[in-house]
């Protein structure tokens, strides 16, 4: 029995050396596209949200052979995507700005980059705002998609670029729904430890 713990304890210890290494943080930047659509007392129409984002990510990879890996990764981000208008007098926007993602990965790893594909939990703040009138918040729920790769600079800094496709759920109530889907590109900068 003393053996068998022993060698579950040695064999054990190549495993935490590998996630130590393989744990990261870093932040990006990019550019993001919300497309929505409404029906309003029967009538529909859609408007796209574009504009900047900025975040930070942090996760871990694990080698699980043959150069595959598996890995979880959660990020914050902030988006100025809003349309703004004017109309009888009022000025009113709607748009995202604080938005949250967790996201399982699968990819391989080619030695001077990994290659992987991610997806999960995303959700996203939706506000509107009408001057003299008010405000209003809600935040929605969706799922993620995505595909990348992190290029190795040095030994522990790497650099990003992905993809992203979000589906986020309709709003509803009163007659109306409104729909909301994100296409986001993204660029970035971590550090593995």
């Amino acid at each position: 029995m003393r053996k068998l713990v022993l060698a579950m304890a040695f064999s054990a210890v190549p495993f935490a050396a590998a996630a130590g290494d393989n744990f990261y943080i870093g932040a990006f930047g990019g550019y993001g596209s919300v497309h929505a659509s409404a029906t309003v007392s029967g009538a529909s129409g859609s408007t796209d949200l574009n504009g900047g984002r900025l975040g930070g990510f942090a996760g871990a990879d694990f080698l699980i052979g043959q150069g595959w890996l598996i890995g979880l990764e959660g990020d914050i981000s902030y988006d100025w995507n809003a349309l703004t208008a004017t109309s009888g007098g009022f000025t009113g926007s709607v748009g995202t700005d604080f938005g949250a993602s967790v996201r399982g990965k699968v990819g391989y790893d080619l030695g001077p980059a990994n290659l992987f594909l991610a997806g999960g939990w995303t959700g996203t703040n939706v506000f509107a705002k009408v001057t003299g009138l008010g405000s209003a918040n809600q935040w929605i729920n969706g799922y993620t998609v995505g595909a990348g790769a992190d290029f190795k600079i040095t030994e522990n800094i790497f650099a990003r670029g992905e993809y992203r496709f979000n589906q986020f759920e309709t709003l509803s109530g009163g007659g109306s729904s409104v729909g909301f889907r994100q296409h986001v590109l993204n660029v970035g900068l971590g550090v593995r430890f």
